[in-house]
């Protein structure tokens, strides 16, 4: 199992979900996944895990509402967990129109598990890598504290963003976010050009409202469970991946050395092994 990260997999589809026209590119035959992007990125950064896995499986991919290359309707809802959530499920339904396994990442994984509590009904399973962005499932002081320093560290990103440099924003952001200098350019080209061209997208996130999911909400979610985060990544990561695979009924929590909080899009291999062994402990490996 071996792909090129970000390579071009197939021509997408696009249909119309809640007034609005999404794009997807769908693979494969079998039991289907669906993958869900992180913050300004859009379905090319699963390229190769479709490729990886489709021999297989169903795998689509779509991008989220203001994502992607195409002008969205402006008087749409807001950008926020809730409308995403919104979307995948009726995007599933126009779509797949039977329950699918779940992959999200970072945004993304808020986004599954928002969904996974609101329509238990098109869900068999969440393979999640370091899940974020649900501050409500925060309570512990110090990890608040630490949160707080964190986001703190993202100002000179907002500066930069404030003065009209989008690129140069999120160049920032994924620099601050791996913690390494050269983080960007160390990305798979394909990756680093739909990131660009989501940058747009970063003033958006920045401002969107808090998700409302706490950890008593998530508690309820009934579909097996994989957290999964790096044993390098950021403390935010990991204490939003900690305190989320707490929560959750029906969950295992896997720790991946010497990675940080890109490495689904660094090494897709590395991650879509995850996904078959997570398949494998749900009972979802069989295509």
């Amino acid at each position: 199992m071996s792909s090129s990260p970000g390579s071009s997999v197939s021509q997408f589809q696009e249909t119309t979900v809640r007034g609005a026209p999404f794009r997807y590119v769908d693979l494969g035959r079998g039991t289907p996944i669906v993958f869900v992007h992180g913050m300004v990125c859009d379905h090319r950064v699963w390229n190769a895990h479709l490729k990886a896995l489709s021999t297989r499986f169903r795998c689509i991919a779509y991008d989220q509402r203001y994502f992607g290359v195409d002008d969205w309707p402006k008087d749409g809802p807001p950008y926020a967990v809730e409308t995403h959530a919104d979307d995948l499920a009726s995007f599933i339904e126009a779509v797949v129109q039977s329950p699918a396994h779940l992959v999200g990442h970072s945004y993304g994984g808020a986004v599954v598990l928002a969904l996974a509590r609101a329509r238990p009904d098109w869900v068999k399973s969440l393979c999640l890598y370091e899940p974020a962005a649900l501050p409500a499932t925060i309570s512990d002081p110090e990890h608040l504290a630490t949160i707080a320093t964190e986001r703190g560290g993202m100002a000179p990103v907002i500066d930069t963003l404030t003065k009209g440099d989008q690129a140069a924003a999120v160049k920032q952001a994924v620099e601050y976010i791996e913690g390494i200098p050269g983080s960007f350019n160390s990305l798979p080209g394909a990756v680093q050009q739909a990131i660009l061209a989501n940058a747009h997208t970063l003033g958006q996130h920045f401002s969107a409202p808090p998700a409302n999911l706490s950890c008593t909400d998530l508690h309820e979610v009934s579909a097996p469970v994989t957290v999964l985060w790096g044993a390098d990544t950021r403390p935010y990561f990991a204490i939003f991946a900690k305190v989320i695979g707490q929560c959750l009924a029906d969950v295992e929590v896997v720790v991946l050395p010497g990675v940080r909080h890109l490495a689904p899009l660094q090494d897709p291999d590395l991650f879509a092994r995850q996904i078959l062994a997570h398949l494998e402990r749900c009972g979802g490996a069989a295509a």
